[in-house]
């Protein structure tokens, strides 16, 4: 059984630590979760290996000086980013939806069609399929676990592969347009790696940039602590992510929300005069504010679910969780009890008969659903309800639908 118990809290606890993202010693300690899976994505063969996966000390620290959020005690040679790394979200329609939409309204926003288009973290080139269909000439994927023969079909010429981490040497690819999603947050020295994506590009560009991460705002106010995980060592609000381009060289930014205001996006170009010197962090103050109570939050959150497994136990009835990826995992591995959910569901093929990191959960499709049917069904990502509460409909599975 997982030893399971509730985060430590450090309010007053380590204090001037150094901030990775403004480089400031202004950086405090609020959070300590203590040992937890290294991995939340990769794909084990067995529940042994699941259950002995190592693991790492995920601490959570807030700068006072810019905002920025990040695990101060977090270690790479940890984590694991090969090909056994499964991140894709592509087998969902409402996902797809969202990445379509995206790809299109940023081909006719930067005019795309006939250019080349350079995407860091590209995965299994999901993303950059979207981007090709708006009539790009050339999309290129730089990603140490770059598997296109995994999952793209029906690619043209028009896709290649880098298995590399990103550097300023990639710059040579000559890019129209630079994208970056859903890997910044996994970076731990982003000042550093901003810098590097900065200096590819050349002193006089104006190549448009456009990054996306989960927003943390949101995290902190839901106390969502399914959204905190090894992986993630970095954690943006809008106003910490746009210091933090406008601090490397990157002018004209903007922010936005999406995808049920889960995620945040920004646009930006490089300036052409080196530093813009930003405003007032006045939002430092009303972040810190959130900091304070995230951490009570976040302890009676995790006790309620808790309590709802334990009594789901006392009542019989069979629990699932829906969403073998990174919410599933850090879910099941942060509740003390996480072990009374019978096992995951997971509509991605590639997850179906792994094992989860930590708990050694088994990962299966919704068709196993048939031969035990759950009571209850709880869905990681409330964007996905209807999609998955149709599926359970089509079955004719009857559980009740709890999203987190």
């Amino acid at each position: 059984m997982l030893e399971t118990s509730l985060p430590e809290t450090h309010l007053e606890g380590r204090a001037d630590v150094n901030c990775p993202s403004c480089e400031k010693t202004e950086a405090r300690v609020f959070l300590e979760l203590g040992q937890v899976p290294t991995n939340s994505m990769v794909l084990l063969d067995t529940k042994e290996q699941a259950v002995s996966y190592p693991k790492g000390t995920l601490t959570l620290a807030f700068c006072d000086s810019c905002g920025f959020i990040f695990n101060p005690d977090f270690d790479p040679d940890l984590v694991d980013y090969s090909q056994s790394y499964e991140s894709s979200q592509a087998f969902s329609p409402r996902f797809n939806e969202f990445a379509a939409r995206l790809a299109k309204d940023l081909a006719d926003e930067y005019n795309l069609e006939g250019k080349t288009c350079v995407e860091i973290g590209c995965g299994g080139g999901d993303f950059l399929q979207q981007v090709e269909l708006q009539g790009i000439a050339k999309g290129i994927g730089v990603d140490p676990a770059a598997d296109p023969d995994h999952r793209v079909e029906n690619s043209t010429q028009n896709l290649s592969f880098i298995r590399e981490f990103f550097d300023e040497k990639h710059g040579e690819l000559n890019p129209d347009f630079l994208c970056c999603r859903h890997t910044l947050e996994h970076v731990p020295d982003p000042a550093n790696f901003v810098r590097k994506v900065r200096r590819s590009l050349g002193e006089d560009s104006s190549i448009p940039v456009f990054f996306e991460v989960p927003d943390t705002l949101r995290v902190l106010k839901e106390a969502a602590f399914w959204d905190v995980y090894y992986e993630h060592c970095a954690y943006f609000t809008p106003e910490s992510m746009a210091a933090l381009f406008e601090q490397e060289g990157f002018t004209d930014v903007r922010t936005e929300l999406d995808f049920d205001d889960q995620y945040l996006l920004l646009h930006c170009r490089p300036t052409q005069g080196g530093t813009v010197v930003g405003g007032t962090r006045a939002y430092v103050r009303q972040l810190a504010a959130e900091v304070e109570e995230f951490s009570d939050k976040y302890r009676k959150h995790v006790a309620g679910w808790s309590e709802f497994l334990s009594e789901a136990k006392r009542e019989g009835k069979r629990v699932v969780v829906w969403g073998g990826g990174s919410k599933g995992v850090a879910f099941v591995n942060s509740i003390p009890g996480g072990e009374l959910v019978d096992f995951i569901v997971d509509i991605n093929p590639a997850k179906q008969d792994k094992f989860a990191a930590g708990t050694g959960h088994r990962i299966v499709g919704p068709e196993s659903l048939r031969e035990t049917p759950p009571d209850i069904v709880l869905i990681m990502n409330p964007i996905y309800e209807e999609e998955i509460g149709k599926t359970l409909e089509d079955m004719g599975i009857h559980a009740e639908i709890r999203s987190v």
